[in-house]
This record gives C-alpha cells, sequence and structure tokens, in this order.
C-alpha cells in the first residue's frame, strides 16, 4: 500500500489502471519486482476504506474505443501526511533515478 501511495504522492490523480502502471514503472526503477495487478486493486481499495485515497467511478477517454469505464483514484492527504510523504526516501531515489535516466542531473 505504501508504493500505490507513493505513485499517488507523484501524480495527484491516476486513473485505476495507471495507478497499477505507474506502481510497475516505479518498482522497476527501484529494481524491484513488479506488483500483480490484483494485488495493486486490493491496496487501493483498502487506501480508499482509509480514507487516504478516494475512488471516483468514470469514463476514461480513448481512442480506440471511446472510452473505457474505470475509477478515478485520488490522493487525500492532510498537509502533514503529505510533507512526510515528501520526504520519503523511496520517493527521493526514484525521482533521481529517472533524472539521471532523462539526463537531467
Amino acid at each position: 500500500m505504501g508504493d500505490v501511495l507513493r505513485v499517488l504522492y507523484l501524480f495527484k490523480s491516476l486513473w485505476l489502471p495507471e495507478v497499477i502502471s505507474e506502481l510497475s514503472s516505479f518498482r522497476t526503477t527501484l529494481g524491484e519486482e513488479m506488483p500483480k495487478a490484483d494485488d495493486v486493486r486490493e491496496a487501493v481499495i483498502r487506501l480508499a476504506e482509509l480514507k487516504l485515497v478516494t475512488m471516483k467511478e468514470g469514463v476514461k477517454a480513448s481512442l480506440a474505443n471511446g472510452g473505457i469505464r474505470s475509477f478515478l483514484v485520488t490522493l487525500n492527504l492532510s498537509a502533514r501526511q503529505a510533507n512526510l510523504l515528501a520526504l520519503d526516501e523511496r520517493i527521493r531515489t526514484y525521482q533521481q533515478l529517472r533524472m539521471k535516466l532523462f539526463g537531467l542531473s
């Protein structure tokens, strides 16, 4: 669940399939195993139950078929909680690795 919060901290709001994709990128960048999609879905649902994220059903735009029903997942943290994530070592390492990858460091 922690890495789902970390990814949402970086993006603030993502469609559920994007949460899964970005979490896979996050873990891969850190040299870790990719999570199972079902585990990510369960974590998002648990975080919603804890009121740390909100889930809003909607239609995600798609050029292929006009739209896909999904859930928009949005981070719902207090300022204190967000400040703690801003100091998170995993987030900082990920951001540093991405900057190196894109030649920005």
